[in-house]
């Protein structure tokens, strides 16, 4: 509810608000039943985009430290890179 509040502001303000997930470790845990059925509950709830899916998200764990969630340089770049391309995929379709 919250992040479709805030989408409420940022379209009244004319802008567009994007979501995208945050990094994952590229594990059998994080491709199972859990993250699969989050990702249908955030497209069937969200009143926003959202680019991609969370298998774009999924890192090696040389592109993480600290727990998981956090690139390191390398990851960094990875992620960059990721966005980008769909940032340009979400702008060709719309």
């Amino acid at each position: 509810n919250e992040l479709n509040k805030f989408n409420e502001f940022v379209i009244k303000k004319g802008a567009l608000l994007l979501f995208s997930f945050s990094p994952f470790i590229d594990s059998p845990y994080n491709r199972g039943a859990q993250v699969k059925t989050f990702y249908k509950k955030i497209k069937k709830n969200l009143h926003m985009p959202v680019l991609g899916q969370p298998e774009d998200y999924y890192f090696d764990k040389s592109d993480l430290y600290d727990f998981g969630y956090h690139l390191n340089k390398s990851g960094r770049h990875k992620r960059t890179i990721d966005i980008i391309k769909l940032l340009k995929k979400y702008i060709r379709k719309n």
